[in-house]
Formats: C-alpha cells, structure tokens, sequence
C-alpha cells in the first residue's frame, strides 16, 4: 500500500491528554506572572521605605560627611551599597532555597509518577532571579539617592530643629518647565488604546490566547495601582473618620492635635499606606484565584463524570457489585445510593443484523418532523435512581417515563 507523508499524523498520548488543560496552564501562568510582579513592587517599595527612613534619620551623619569632603559620587555609592545589603543575602538565600525546594519536588514527582525529572535550575530562572535581585535595589534606591543629593549641609547640621517639615513651599517656573505628569498620562492613554482598538482585535482574531492573557495581565494591574491610588485619596477623609470613631469622648483641642500630626507625617506614612494597601490586594487576589481555579477544576470534573465518583467497569460487573456494597458500608462519610450506567449501544453492538436486516446502531438519530434538524444520540441502560445519584448542574430532563408511563 503505497502511502504519502502527508497521510499520517502522529498525536503524542501525553500532549492529547494535556490538551485539555491548556488553557488552565495559561491562567496559572498569569496568576504566576502577577504574583511576581506584585512582590517585585512590593520589595521596591520596601527597600524604598528603608532607605529613605536611613537618610532621614542619619541626616547629620551625612552632613558632616558632605563637610569633610564627601562627593556626590560617593554619596550615591554609600546608598547602593546599603540597598545592596539588604538585597543579596536574600538573593542567595532564595537562590539556596529554591535548589532545595526544586529537588523535593522533583523527588515526589518522580515517586508518584516514575518519570524522571531535572532537579537543576535552569539558566534562565538564575538570571532572571539574579535581574530582579539587582533591579530592585537599583529602582528603590533612585528617590533617596535624590533626597541625599538635595540635602542642605546647614539644615543637616541644625540638631535643635525638627527634620519634618509640617509646610512646604515650592516655587515652580512653569514657562521653561515640562509637564512630565501630563506626558507620563499621554502616553499611557496611548499605549492603552493601542491595547484595546488594535492588539485586543488581533489576539481574538488570530486566536493568540498568550497575547490576551498579557494584556487581561496589564488591566488586572491598572486596575490595582488604580485603586491604590484612590485610597491615598480618600486618606484625608479615612484619617478623620478614625479620629471621630476612636477618641469621640476627648476635646475638640485634642482632636485637632492629632490631625495635625496625622497630616504633619501624612508624606512619611504614604509608604506604609502603599504597602498595605498593595498587600492587602495582592492576598485577596491569591484567594479568588485558588478558590476560583479549585471550583473550576470540580465543576469540570462533574460536568465530565456526571457525580462525585464514578468507577469505570469493563468486564464482570457482578462481582464488582459485591465490592460496592462492602465499601459503601464501610465507607467514611458515608455512601447512601449509588446508580449503574452501562455502555452504548454503538459501543456494544455496532451494526447488527436484526431480522433479515442490517441495523446500525452506531448510527442513532433523532430528527423533528420536517427531517431538517437531525442530532446524532446513544442509546444507554440506566438503572431507576440515576436521576438520584448524578448532579444536576449539567442536566436538565424536560420529560421522563418511569415504569413504562409517562
């Protein structure tokens, strides 16, 4: 039999298998993307937070070192190195404890499975930690690096005055400066109708569930920045409502007080505002998405099965039935009915001769009258409680027969 390549198709069994799955392999992917993602502005933020309380309060460490002769070169060296600190041990700890971690699971992997799999990191993962690792201090250290280099010498110097500034005044030529807060809002009003009127179109017509995933990725993460920052907003009025629930009983002097302290450290707390406000986000995403992608994989499972458990049996069903009724006796909680579903009749039979003539049971329709709308059906055995035994999210019966009338 002469046969030409283009004839044969090899499927691989475990890619057939995992089809299935692939779309909750992207949603995991993107759950993953986003959790790294959350953490990496949360580490920013962070270390942000560190640097600048260590330049607040060494303010006159740094002056005298700015009077001794420290350059701004060195200035800035001396805020890298801090961050740096803060940085690489963890980056070597996590580095350590993803080698241990990996090898555990490979090693349960394998016991389950007997498939064997490579407990290595790969060089990708390494240099993508090791990026993260460096960006994170290098970002975070950009602000306090600025408020080092604007530091005044003689106000550094003052030990009897206040650092915190309660009234700010800052006089600004706005002819010769640019409006970087309506560029930076330009363009990404830009870049978002670029998303929505052109890659949005393409990922849905060319199918590209990669290419939506990451933009569903990008609003999922305007939308949390967003709301961050309407609750940096609504501080002003969140401030006087605490103050209004929590000391209702004293003076109006003292109430006073402590809204002007509260505005007085308003900028100072804005950090520990944002990463609150973040992490609190980040952990009630992680629990909509495990619990959404738990009710997900039930609720396929039962639309495939039909309940909770099913047994597949392909030969000598009575001495199964014994089985059943032991381990339903037994069985913790326990187990009231149970239903028997048996094979198709074009599984079964296929075509048969009945009476002189041949019938195809693989070959079962129902028509309506006018033969326009046919639908191909099997034909099974039920026992009487299937009705009673089997879910019913995923079935509706508009019609019975029990016990031969309708």
């Amino acid at each position: 039999t002469l046969m030409s390549w283009d004839a044969v198709i090899c499927v691989p069994q475990t890619l057939k298998a995992l089809a299935a799955y692939r779309f909750g392999g992207l949603f995991v992917g993107l759950v993953l993307n986003l959790i790294v993602f959350i953490l990496f502005v949360l580490s920013i933020v962070l270390v942000y937070s560190l640097l600048l309380i260590s330049v607040e309060t060494k303010t006159f460490q740094l002056g005298i070192l700015r009077m001794i002769g420290l350059n701004r070169r060195g200035l800035v060296e001396l805020i890298l190195i801090q961050a740096l600190s803060y940085v690489l041990p963890a980056l070597v700890f996590g580095l350590l404890a993803a080698v241990g971690g990996n090898a555990l699971v490979a090693r349960m992997f394998y016991r389950l499975t007997r498939i064997p799999v490579s407990s290595a990191l790969s060089w990708r993962s390494i240099v993508y930690s090791c990026t993260l690792g460096i960006l994170i201090p290098v970002v975070a250290s950009f602000l306090p690096i600025k408020a080092a280099l604007q530091l005044n010498i003689h106000e550094a110097l003052d030990v009897h005055r206040s650092k915190t500034k309660v009234v700010a005044v800052q006089l600004e030529r706005t002819a010769t400066r640019v409006n970087w807060t309506g560029v930076l809002v330009g363009l990404l009003l830009a870049v978002f109708g670029f998303c929505i009127y052109y890659l949005v179109p393409l990922a849905l017509i060319s199918f590209n569930i990669a290419l939506f995933t990451n933009i569903f990725f990008a609003v999922l993460m305007g939308m949390l920045f967003g709301f961050v920052v309407l609750s940096l907003n609504l501080e002003q009025l969140v401030e006087r409502a605490v103050v209004f629930i929590f000391l209702w009983w004293e003076t109006t002097a003292v109430k006073r007080m402590v809204l002007n302290n509260l505005v007085a450290h308003r900028l100072r707390n804005r950090k520990t505002t944002i990463m609150y406000a973040v992490a609190l986000a980040f952990i009630i995403f992680l629990m909509v998405s495990y619990t959404m992608e738990l009710e997900t994989s039930k609720m396929d499972a039962l639309k495939q099965k039909g309940t909770e458990l099913a047994v597949d049996v392909e030969s000598n069903y009575r001495k199964l039935e014994g089985i059943l009724q032991q381990f339903m006796r037994g069985s913790r909680p326990p187990i009231h009915s149970y239903a028997s579903v048996s094979t198709s009749l074009d599984q079964s039979l296929g075509t048969k001769q009945l009476q002189g003539e041949k019938v195809a049971f693989d070959l079962v329709t129902i028509e309506n009258i006018g033969h326009l709308h046919v639908q191909y059906s099997t034909i099974t055995a039920v026992s009487p409680n299937v009705f009673d035994t089997t879910g019913s999210q995923f079935l509706r019966v508009s019609e019975r027969i029990d016990g031969g009338r309708p």
